[in-house]
Formats: structure tokens, sequence, C-alpha cells
């Protein structure tokens, strides 16, 4: 029972407040890297307002459309798996000694 409390205390040391900061300035320095200054190799394209209404309607019409894809898509599949359920309850035979015809 002893060890859990030097355990605890020492938990509560370690946790204690460091004498450098954690994170400097702008908490994006680094602190043991030089500093480099390279550009990205790829500008990101800007867009207008008018040309972002127009996606956004495109991506809803897209999502509407999928949506309805998929909606048509499971009702066919659960018409096949009622049908195939019904099928089998209709022509298996629980019982072994009953004569098929």
């Amino acid at each position: 029972m002893s060890g859990h409390i030097f355990d605890m205390v020492n938990r509560i040391k370690q946790n204690t407040t460091r004498k450098r900061k954690k994170f400097q300035g702008d908490n994006r320095a680094l602190i043991y890297s030089e500093k480099r200054n390279t550009s990205t190799a790829y500008t990101f394209p800007t867009v207008s307002e008018s040309e972002m209404e127009l996606l956004k309607i495109q991506i809803a019409k897209n999502t509407k459309t999928r949506y309805f894809k998929s909606l048509y898509v499971f009702a066919i599949v659960m018409a096949i798996v009622i049908f195939a359920f019904w099928a089998f309850l209709r022509y298996f035979s629980v019982n072994p000694y009953t004569i098929a015809s």
C-alpha cells in the first residue's frame, strides 16, 4: 500500500511547472531546431462569392441524389431479402418425416 503513496508523491513532483516555457511566443517557435524559411510548392486557388454559392448548390444536389440512390438500393435489397425469407418459410419443411410432393 505504501508503494502507491510514494508513486503518487513522485507523480506530483513530476507535474510541477518547468523552468522553461513549454510553448514559446506564438506556439510556433521550435525549441530544438532552426527556423527555416521555405515556401510551399502549391498556391491555393481563390474562389469568388458567386462561384462559392454555385459550388454549395452543386454539392447539395449531389448529396441529395446520392441519398436517394442509396435509399432505392436499400429498398430493393430489403424486398429481395423479404421475398427470400418468405420463400424459405413457405417451401422449407421443419419436420423431416413429411413426404415432399
